[in-house]
């Protein structure tokens, strides 16, 4: 995730392609709010969510 910025802005920006970006935490978020205009699009499943930051979708938003 270190260089996830450094990724994002270097891909091409196609015309009518969505890109998507996995927002793990705050730092994250800020991240990539900071490098694109996001769209938040769908949530991942509770399963990922809990295995990647040990909380449920549901309660992702309220550690931000």
């Amino acid at each position: 995730m270190a260089r996830t910025a450094e990724v994002v802005t270097s891909m091409d920006k196609l015309p009518g392609v969505t890109n998507q970006v996995l927002v793990p935490n705050e730092k994250s978020l800020e991240n990539v709010l900071n490098l694109l205009a996001v769209r938040p699009d769908k949530p991942p499943a509770n399963a990922f969510s809990v295995a990647n930051t040990n909380v449920t979708v549901a309660e992702s938003p309220k550690r931000l």
